[in-house]
């Protein structure tokens, strides 16, 4: 994560802001593709233990799992921020 002012960013020169954008792009790709390997290769793990069964919901299950969930997401909300709990909704 990166963080800047507002101030700071729009002051840059716009070349030099395109190339940190585009470095912070490629950094990030490149980290993301890191993590999903490492989780590819922790849950093959798992699978290869033989002491935890990983279900897979069906399209119905998962919406039933939502609706149950509802009630815990919004009681969080005012902590996280309702933004976060309807981002990650709206990827699952």
């Amino acid at each position: 994560m990166v963080v800047t002012s507002t101030k700071w960013w729009d002051g840059l020169d716009p070349e030099i802001r395109d190339g940190l954008a585009q470095a912070m792009k490629e950094a990030s790709d490149y980290a993301n593709g890191l993590s999903a390997e490492l989780t590819a290769e922790q849950r093959q793990a798992v699978i290869d233990s033989g002491e935890t069964e990983i279900l897979q919901l069906s399209g119905e299950e998962f919406a039933k799992w939502q609706t149950a969930m509802k009630p815990v997401w919004d009681e969080f909300s005012g902590d996280i921020g309702q933004d976060i709990i309807d981002a990650a909704a709206a990827c699952n």
